[in-house]
């Protein structure tokens, strides 16, 4: 019940993110500054640099449904993530062509 609870946990946080990073509205440093405190980047004490954990870690006991349901949802924000990254590297590409 606890693991259930967990991963209920897990997929509200996930579902505000990409209802956030579906907003038009924020300024690209306030989109940045959200995934860095998303992907830990951002110091908030000792345990600085650790790598993201899995969607599905302390999760075991979910029902197959929940746990493909966690796993497409995080997988919609790490599409997002990529798509963004590549965007901003064809624009710095075009303007490095530029000069």
């Amino acid at each position: 019940l606890l693991q259930l609870e967990r991963a209920e946990v897990r997929l509200e946080g996930i579902d505000t993110i990409l209802k956030l990073a579906a907003k038009n509205f924020l300024l690209p440093s306030v989109q940045y500054a959200m995934f860095c405190g998303w992907q830990r980047l951002i110091p908030e004490g000792a345990n600085i640099g650790e790598p993201l954990t899995d969607c599905l870690k302390d999760v075991d006991l979910i029902p197959p449904f929940n746990r493909m349901l966690l796993e497409v949802t995080f997988g919609k924000l790490y599409a997002w993530a990529i798509q963004n990254v590549r965007n901003i590297l064809l624009d710095a590409n075009a303007k490095f062509k530029e000069l």
